[in-house]
């Protein structure tokens, strides 16, 4: 699915820098679609995964795990049956792949300065070679969101949270399912980064 093209009237905003950016979705996803804003302390804000995502792991997990003892059982009865081995690998790699999306930090940290998204605490040098990932708090102009319009045969409603940097540049956060939460999620972050939210949700 490509997003499509969409007209923004940033006028509401007075802002000289709103009418440069892109308003486009800045990823094509839907990425950490039901997370919700946690405050660690004072300086340190986290966007964390439900703990209902876990349900679907473990259950992956568990065929993974039936599978492979399935296997060994008839093997040590003096049976070699390969039929279960494909399902093993098979629910083992989607559980490996559903917990690795599901426990990504997404983290505001004002003593570390930064902001990221990954399992990488951020450096200088990191922030300029991975930008899409990375951004210090200090070049953090403004919060964007936007809801993506989406082409396909099934149009999925998502709303879209976006940092807008000094530079001009943005760096994606996450897209969420809720209108509300998100708008809400985004007045904490403002009040936390002190800088403005330029919401065109509809």
């Amino acid at each position: 699915m490509q997003p499509t093209k969409c007209a923004i009237d940033t006028t509401d905003f007075d802002d000289p820098m709103a009418k440069k950016i892109d308003w486009e979705p800045a990823q094509v996803g839907f990425s950490g679609r039901n997370r919700r804003l946690v405050s660690i302390n004072s300086n340190r804000l986290v966007f964390r995964s439900p703990i209902t995502g876990l349900v679907l792991i473990v259950a992956f997990a568990a065929l993974s795990f039936a599978a492979i003892y399935d296997f060994f059982a008839k093997l040590l009865a003096g049976q070699f049956y390969a039929a279960p081995l494909p399902f093993f690998f098979i629910f083992g790699g989607l559980a490996w792949l559903l917990f690795h999306a599901w426990s990504i930090p997404i983290v505001f940290d004002k003593e570390k300065g930064y902001f990221w998204r990954g399992r990488k605490v951020p450096s200088p040098s990191t922030v300029q070679t991975d930008a899409k990932r990375y951004a210090a708090l200090e070049e953090i102009y403004a919060l964007q969101l936007i809801k993506p319009p989406w082409l396909g045969r099934r149009k999925s409603i998502i709303y879209e949270l976006n940092l807008v940097l000094r530079s001009g540049d943005r760096v994606h956060v996450l897209v969420h399912r809720s209108k509300k939460r998100l708008r809400s999620y985004a007045s904490d972050l403002s009040a936390f980064l002190q800088v403005p939210v330029w919401d065109v949700c509809k």
